[in-house]
């Protein structure tokens, strides 16, 4: 369990059933990939808002591939839905959210 200070907000963790745990929460691995996407969808909101534009709801599906030895994260697949995105949005405003940082 982890405590946020500023906000009392509080997360628990477990490992997945098919390595020593119970799968009953996120486990540091699914964190790991929840706060990938996150990040991501944070700046561009920010992006979206200093170019006056309306994010609207964009989804990410993610993808976690695991390495069997070590067990460890290989690699992160996020698959994108833009049909939340306002519909006025310039090919060049497009480019400029997706490459935001």
């Amino acid at each position: 369990q982890a405590l946020h200070i500023d906000s009392k907000n509080t997360l628990i963790t477990d490992a997945p059933k098919d390595n020593q745990g119970n799968g009953e929460a996120f486990s540091p691995t699914d964190l790991l990939c929840t706060s990938l996407a996150s990040c991501m969808l944070t700046i561009m909101a920010m992006k979206a808002r200093s170019m006056n534009l309306e994010l609207g709801q964009v989804g990410i599906q993610l993808e976690k591939k695991m390495t069997a030895a070590p067990r460890k994260v290989g690699e992160i697949v996020l698959h994108f839905d833009w049909q939340g995105l306002d519909q006025r949005v310039s090919q060049e405003q497009f480019s400029a959210l997706k490459e935001a940082d």
